[in-house]
């Protein structure tokens, strides 16, 4: 036997138990989540700490082969530090996250935005076509990402940029996708005839509560007119289609709505129930900067996690998909689209930033796209958004979790306090991992397994 076979438990695995105590091991190095019976539990916990002599067989083996142990001299922080510089340093993908209208039909109480700057300018439509002219010929994935304000106030602009950059990357060769975060009050059937041929498929939507909870946080630019019966009903006219595309319902709840969240559950399971087109996420209405936030009802951050838990459990138990914070535990599944050095917001009138929650802080205003395609970028600016928070952080060095966030779950949390923030998919990682195993149990007796089973 040579130092090959022997075999050591992987530095990224992390143990939990479901909802009837049976043992879950996750890996963040390669996102896989499994249950370990009763009956094998002490073989596998004592082989973790102990090593494996020889090439692992039984339940070991099937382990090993989702990651949960690896060879002894495998150096697993060199993995992922390699697959992170491997991953920011590769020129063959671009992100373009583009604001056709800085304004919007909405004026959210909760809402961040200035609102100081109307629909996109024509240099900078230009401007965005010959910059993926000009990386063309290396690229092999470019997608697009449309936001606000809100987009489908402008379709004649994402229509004709993204028909511009479809061209493109046909003629390359490219891989091309495209996403949208939309509020969902235009998300009519003609307009979604027009994005799916810009092959937007890919949609986030927010619905905040019942209707009365929703119309009070989500009213239209009048002040007054509540926006709840459209939205739902632009979705039910999804769910009912034979049209291929993803939507996340976002759901934002505050103290005041955090109880009544269970009623909206109830709406959307009779719309998008067992539809795999459809997931749903939760997250509590935070202070992001906007006018308003001194009057925020905000959940403490104990209150906030335990309803959203519980929120995930129900939208389980009604049949909806967890597929969004399933992903947020794959590798680079929680680092933040801010810190890819290949990722560009272009704003309406050419200014790059980084973020999408801080456009009127200076830091985020990190160059300018021109008419030519040129990203003329302030290189320090722009390196303070991308540097490596886990590289640079002990904690981050040493944590289960670091192949999913890398340090970077939020930069500019990071970069306000000068450490590297842990994502809430970490912070409360236990019941993550039960809710995920749960609903998996679910998934398979339903017929379709969604997760790695070792009994």
């Amino acid at each position: 036997m040579t130092i090959d076979d022997t075999w050591k438990g992987s530095r990224f695995n992390r143990w939990a138990r479901d909802s009837d105590g049976v043992a879950l091991l996750y890996n963040s190095l390669n996102g896989s989540l499994a249950r370990v019976p009763e009956a094998d539990e002490d073989v596998v916990r004592l082989a973790e700490s102990d090593g494996i002599a020889g090439l692992p067989g039984g339940i070991l083996a099937e382990l090993a082969l989702n990651g949960f142990f690896v060879p002894e001299l495998i150096d697993e922080n060199h993995v992922a530090s390699s697959a992170q510089v491997a991953r920011y340093q590769a020129d063959d993908a671009l992100e373009l996250i583009l604001l056709p209208n800085e304004n919007c039909n909405f004026r959210c109480v909760y809402c961040y935005e200035s609102f100081l700057r109307g629909k996109m300018r024509r240099p900078v439509i230009e401007g965005i076509v010959a910059l993926v002219e000009r990386q063309a010929e290396t690229l092999r994935s470019l997608r697009v990402g449309w936001f606000g304000g809100e987009p489908l106030t402008a379709p004649n602009i994402i229509e004709e940029v993204s028909t511009r950059l479809q061209a493109i990357a046909a003629e390359h060769d490219i891989e091309y996708s495209s996403s949208m975060v939309t509020n969902g009050y235009f998300l009519t059937a003609e307009i979604r005839a027009m994005l799916f041929r810009a092959e937007v498929r890919q949609f986030q939507v927010t619905v905040d509560g019942p209707q009365q909870h929703h119309d009070r946080l989500r009213v239209l630019a009048d002040g007054k007119t509540g926006t709840f019966d459209r939205i739902m009903g632009n979705l039910t006219d999804m769910a009912a289609s034979d049209d291929v595309f993803q939507l996340v319902v976002r759901v934002n709840f505050d103290d005041g709505s955090k109880d009544e969240v269970s009623q909206l559950l109830h709406q959307l399971e009779s719309i998008v129930s067992g539809d795999p087109r459809f997931a749903v996420d939760f997250h509590p209405v935070g202070q992001w900067g906007g006018p308003h936030d001194a009057d925020l009802a905000v959940c403490d951050a104990d209150d906030g996690h335990a309803f959203m838990q519980r929120h995930f459990v129900q939208a389980s138990e009604s049949g909806m998909s967890l597929k969004a914070l399933r992903q947020r535990l794959a590798p680079f599944g929680s680092v933040c689209y801010a810190a890819n050095p290949h990722s560009f917001v272009i704003g309406s009138e050419g200014t790059v930033y980084k973020c999408t929650v801080a456009f009127e802080d200076p830091r985020n205003h990190v160059g300018r796209l021109t008419a030519d395609g040129d990203l003329v970028l302030d290189d320090a600016k722009f390196r303070m958004w991308t540097a490596s928070g886990a590289e640079h952080d002990s904690g981050c060095q040493s944590c289960f979790f670091r192949p999913s966030c890398q340090g970077n779950a939020c930069p500019l949390e990071r970069m306000n306090t000068g450490q590297a923030p842990c994502p809430s998919t970490k912070t409360s990682i236990d019941d993550t991992l039960r809710i995920l195993a749960d609903d998996a149990t679910r998934q398979v007796l339903l017929g379709m397994p969604t997760m790695p089973s070792t009994g």
